[in-house]
């Protein structure tokens, strides 16, 4: 398999980019383009459940490994 990577530069603070990639409507219209109906569920605890999800409730389940607001948020995925 071979590996990609990806960068860009956003010109915005910190707090701004992690609030519109996790706060639940902006969440919502980012991953509309290629899951429309996607929304995400989470407690917010390192340890604790957070849910990947479609319209119809199916989806990932992940867990939270490391959370450093607004720089860092890390989930591997857990189960299907």
């Amino acid at each position: 398999m071979k590996d990609l990577n990806f960068s860009i530069i956003i010109s915005a603070p910190p707090e701004k980019v992690w609030e519109c990639l996790w706060n639940d409507d902006t969440y919502r219209k980012w991953t509309a383009p290629f899951n429309p109906g996607s929304y995400m569920e989470s407690d917010w605890k390192v340890g604790g459940k957070t849910l990947f999800l479609d319209a119809e409730r199916s989806g990932m389940l992940s867990t939270i490994k490391k959370l450093e607001p607004p720089g860092l948020l890390s989930f591997p995925i857990t189960e299907n």
